[in-house]
């Protein structure tokens, strides 16, 4: 490392560490490696705390699967550096010591096959190791490995994927990741990871076990009702941003409130799912003596008078436990084909959406004294 100077011109100070020129100005606050504008974070605080909101946000699986896509995605400086040199190993010798001086840990490159397309790397002192430790959460090979995954498939001509097999966060001295070839890119594993169901229902779990923390938390704090509606409203932000989950589930019964049950439904609604319906929701509305019933139809494009009258149906069955069956999320095709049926929706709440059918359930609710005894 070079000694300290002062930009005249700025009076920044800067440093030469692995032949990178690092600077800071203190009076714009920008911070900048090579002339590129970066910024600084506590490993153990900031950026732990923010690796672990994005990893709550969207589930282990995902989340992992997104860094390495990432990772990949942000090689071409990387590359271009390796590609000035004679061969793959002295190239990435210098990008190890630029990644070291931006505190990534120190990258090895322990052993290459070309025959066999593979390569094992060694981070020492890696970030994300700590990081996953500190946090006592799992995402993987990470960023890191989706850069060495890159490297690969640059370097063998095929998709590659990079695998921890040994981690800091499980007590090992470093990270050790192996690279291998893969049948397909990651960017094509993460899409299809998002269109499964299986991606759908967890994200539909989290956002129920998000709703329980969330109320528990706040009600032991909350007690009037001006800050019920506070609460409230964040629970309807957090239930729009899951709708799409919700609606891959065919009848789905939710309790999203103390007292009120909403069923989001999608597709067609025949004789039998309204017997599904009707069965499941009335053992759910004895089992939480719950006031409230709100038949989501936010997923419904068409309806018919079979469909409506099963509507009703299960409306009926509803009220018949002293319990109020309300629709929301009636889009205009719906509406017009109602109108032109004649049938006669009158005797059910009907609302716009499915937050203001909540908001209606829980005005009445605060007016009159909760669930059911």
């Amino acid at each position: 490392m070079s000694n300290e100077q002062n930009d005249p011109a700025t009076q920044s100070p800067r440093f030469t560490v692995a032949g990178l020129d690092l600077s800071w100005n203190p009076t714009t606050g920008v911070a900048t490696m090579n002339g590129i504008a970066n910024t600084t974070l506590f490993r153990d605080s900031s950026l732990a705390s923010l690796m672990s909101g994005f990893h709550a946000m969207v589930g282990s699986e995902r989340f992992a699967l997104a860094l390495q896509a990432e990772g990949s995605r942000g090689t071409d400086t990387d590359w271009h550096i390796i590609s000035q040199y004679g061969s793959f190993e002295e190239g990435f010798e210098v990008v190890s010591s630029y990644a070291a001086v931006a505190g990534w840990g120190r990258w090895r490159l322990a052993s290459i096959d070309r025959t066999m397309q593979e390569m094992r790397f060694e981070v020492v002192e890696s970030w994300e190791g700590h990081v996953q430790r500190q946090l006592g959460i799992r995402w993987g090979a990470g960023l890191a490995g989706g850069k060495f995954s890159d490297f690969g498939t640059r370097l063998f001509g095929t998709h590659c994927r990079a695998e921890l097999i040994e981690s800091i966060a499980d007590g090992a001295p470093v990270d050790v990741l192996v690279v291998r070839p893969s049948s397909t890119s990651l960017a094509q594993e993460l899409e299809a990871m998002l269109g499964t169901e299986q991606a759908t229902r967890a994200d539909l779990a989290r956002a129920l076990h998000e709703l329980k923390e969330l109320s528990s938390d706040r009600e032991r704090a909350l007690g009037d009702r001006e800050r019920m509606v506070v609460e409230l409203r964040d629970q309807i932000d957090l239930i729009e941003r899951q709708q799409e989950a919700i609606r891959a589930m065919s009848t789905p019964i939710i309790q999203v409130w103390d007292g009120v049950l909403v069923v989001p439904v999608v597709g067609i609604i025949d004789a039998a799912r309204t017997a599904d319906i009707m069965e499941k929701l009335l053992e759910e509305l004895v089992k939480t003596k719950s006031r409230y019933a709100i038949l989501d139809l936010t997923g419904v494009d068409t309806i018919d008078t079979s469909t409506a009258e099963n509507f009703l149906k299960v409306a009926g069955g509803v009220q018949l436990l002293g319990a109020r069956g309300v629709i929301a999320g009636i889009n205009p095709q719906v509406a017009q084909t109602i109108v032109a049926l004649g049938v006669n929706l009158g005797q059910l709440g009907v609302y716009a959406n499915l937050k203001e059918a909540l908001k209606a359930a829980i005005r009445s609710m605060a007016e009159t004294g909760g669930s059911r005894s």
